[in-house]
């Protein structure tokens, strides 16, 4: 088996790539990169949906409060998510903008399809770029949003 092991900057980008691909099939929403972060607007109530990211080791506070600036400019739920590596100066951010510290989000990579057998009757497919609403209404139902 190959070694498909990510670092934490290939994961974090890998993330930022695929927010960016949501962005552009959602009405409305839309992803900025500001420096080392990136924002991400999906419109959706749900904070985890709408905040800023930590890309690079080289975000700056600046980068993470103009991307808070311009998401919290939209009035939804959002969140700021940061690596355990963030500059101390970038991890007041949240803390100056009260946002409220909840679990740690570690992010997760495979190295492959997951080998479990399927429930009975339960058929899995890709979804076709036209299906991005059916992708979002069964993420939704998953973590609660409506």
């Amino acid at each position: 088996m190959t070694d498909a092991s990510l670092t934490a900057d290939e994961a974090a980008r890998a993330l930022a790539a695929a927010w960016k691909v949501l962005a552009t099939t959602l009405p409305r929403a839309w992803e900025r990169p500001i420096g080392g972060a990136v924002a991400l607007v999906t419109q959706a109530p749900i904070a985890t949906l709408n905040g800023v990211w930590i890309i690079d080791d080289a975000a700056a506070a600046e980068d993470v409060e103009a991307g808070l600036d311009a998401v919290a400019a939209t009035g939804l739920p959002h969140c700021v998510q940061l690596r355990p590596e963030s500059a101390q100066d970038t991890q007041e951010v949240p803390r100056r903008r009260g946002l409220v510290p909840e679990a740690s989000v570690p992010m997760m990579a495979t190295a492959g399809p997951v080998q479990a057998p399927p429930a009975e009757g339960l058929v899995l497919r890709p979804l076709a770029p036209d299906e991005a609403r059916l992708h979002c209404e069964l993420a939704a139902e998953g973590v609660g949003g409506e």
